[in-house]
């Protein structure tokens, strides 16, 4: 594993602590990397920074801060519920996850209970479930000073103990995270692996990186595909570890025609992480992700399209990426993603789960991953279906490639999603795991 120069630095120095480290990695980083009016609640959006600069223009409140309200309220409600409240967990499985993973479990049986929050579908009482929330706006903080002293790690190795005590108790027969990087979801795979529990990672879509350490701290992971399956395997996993299961929501998916048609074009953004993963420090040139958009527009413009839609991760703010490039080629795609899918005729875009879905609505998708020295805009090494590796896959690494794909009409065979979809649903052997 890897680690940057500062989390080096912070377990030299607190030597006895490199557990609780471990645990807040990616809120150390949040700190470095998850800054600007790029994203839509950077890391500098917090409590502290927004109380601080309330006179600011454009800095709101985020996520964090709304939890507090949230808190404040809780008081009320704690007097008249006992904190010590009993839990019912006849086969119960602490679950937090995509797609209404939770509602396919309780067709096979199982309840699923939330490991954060309040109310009948959480597992917490409410006094710890407050705990949780404090503890979490106190990581919110922009300042790493704030999040690495002895009071934090103190804080978290009690919540630790408090959450090993909590569940020691109770029958839950497993956990279910959706991503094994930020410090809740690590907190509670490190307490069922020290109880002896299982626990599960049910990830969502197509990888755009893979290494052996990150989704590999459950004792199982769960993907959408085979492809996907032999993806881990090639990087280190090891194959009785990986489940696959599908996706609830696609089905019938290689059965879609596709056309190439450049009548109504949407461009998915480049994006940047918000953290580093566990394998290598990646830093990123936030200039790339503009210099990407004017790429896609002289290509565009070349083949006689006079304008695109663009469509930001969900992460990203618009705004900023309007503030620079040719906002009169380029308009704001604001609509659900299943209404802007449904109206476009052709999607351009990097690494992306939105192939899958493109592809499943029937609409092209042209890969578009320029490289560097081997490596994609943001440092990465392209992965499979974007890297080439599959024909069925239109893939271009410069313009020129691009001009191509476009001038020869190439279209994506919605055939490869079966093997990155598994048809059909299934996590029936669930129930067999954990009899």
């Amino acid at each position: 594993m890897a680690d940057s120069l500062l989390v080096e630095e912070l377990k030299y120095l607190h030597a006895d602590r490199v557990r609780e480290i471990e645990l807040i990695k990616y809120d150390i980083d949040q700190c470095m990397y998850y800054y600007g009016e790029q994203f839509k609640n950077p890391r500098e959006r917090s409590v502290e920074f927004t109380v601080k600069n309330a006179t600011h223009k454009g800095w709101g409140t985020s996520r964090i801060s709304r939890c507090i309200k949230r808190i404040a309220g809780c008081r009320f409600r704690s007097q008249s519920m006992s904190p010590a409240r009993q839990v019912k967990t006849d086969k119960c499985v602490l679950s937090q996850t995509y797609f209404g993973f939770n509602e396919e479990l309780e067709k096979i049986g199982l309840r699923a209970l939330s490991y954060q929050g309040y109310g009948e579908h959480a597992a917490l009482n409410e006094e710890l479930a407050k705990k949780v929330d404090v503890l979490l706006q106190k990581l919110s903080s922009p300042e790493i000073g704030r999040i690495a002293n002895e009071e934090m790690f103190a804080a978290i190795a009690e919540l630790r103990e408090d959450l090993l005590r909590y569940y020691s108790k109770l029958d839950i027969k497993a956990l279910v995270v959706p991503y094994d990087m930020p410090f809740m979801e690590r907190l509670m795979l490190d307490v069922f692996k020290e109880l002896g529990k299982l626990s599960f990672i049910f990830l969502h879509g197509l990888p755009g990186r893979y290494n052996v350490y990150d989704d590999n701290r459950s004792d199982y992971l769960i993907v959408w595909g085979e492809k996907i399956k032999d993806a881990y395997i090639k990087a280190g996993f090891k194959a009785e570890k990986i489940l696959v299961s599908g996706h609830p929501y696609y089905t019938g998916c290689a059965d879609r025609a596709i056309e190439f048609d450049l009548r109504d074009v949407l461009v998915i953004t480049k994006t940047m992480s918000i953290a580093q993963h566990s394998d290598m420090v990646r830093l990123a040139d936030r200039g790339n992700l503009i210099g990407y958009l004017y790429s896609i527009q002289e290509v565009l413009l070349n083949c006689g399209v006079k304008s695109a839609r663009l469509r930001p991760h969900p992460s990203e703010r618009g705004e900023w990426y309007l503030r620079h490039i040719d906002s009169r080629f380029y308009s704001l795609d604001r609509e659900s993603l299943m209404d802007s899918l449904k109206r476009a005729t052709i999607v351009v875009g990097s690494t992306s789960t939105v192939l899958l879905e493109s592809t499943y609505y029937g609409k092209n998708y042209l890969v578009y991953e320029p490289l560097a020295k081997g490596l994609d805009l943001v440092g990465f090494p392209l992965v499979p279906p974007f890297d080439g590796s599959d024909v069925r896959v239109p893939v271009a690494n410069d313009e020129s490639q691009l001009r191509a794909l476009m001038r020869d009409h190439r279209c994506v065979d919605a055939g490869f999603l079966a093997d990155y979809i598994k048809q059909p649903f299934d996590i029936s052997w669930i129930n067999e795991m954990l009899a």
